[in-house]
């Protein structure tokens, strides 16, 4: 029989309840920062289409702008599939608590 352990507010729980807790707490960190790459990525993308703009004149702007971009959209499409693995585990954690 699984050792009971506190858990917040005082309630009971069983040690792999809270081995699932655990994890889940580390891919919530990880959406997290995920989540923070992907408004970089956004910043990025921003940031390239206003050098793009802005400086029309300049071939050297225009290149760097395009860069910008590129950068911006590789960020914002590799986390938006790590963020939806992200997704997928918690969903999983919650059915594993369910149980």
């Amino acid at each position: 029989m699984p050792r009971k352990a506190r858990g917040k507010r005082g309630r009971t729980v069983s040690r792999n309840k809270n081995a699932i807790f655990m994890e889940e707490q580390v891919v919530l960190a990880e959406e997290r920062t995920a989540l923070s790459f992907m408004r970089t990525g956004l910043a990025f993308l921003g940031a390239g289409v206003v050098l793009m703009n802005v400086f029309q004149g300049s071939y050297s702007s225009l290149i760097f702008g395009w860069m910008l971009a590129l950068i911006g959209v590789v960020l914002l499409v590799q986390y938006a599939f790590r963020l939806s693995e992200y997704r997928r585990k918690i969903k999983e954690f919650n059915r594993r608590l369910e149980e």
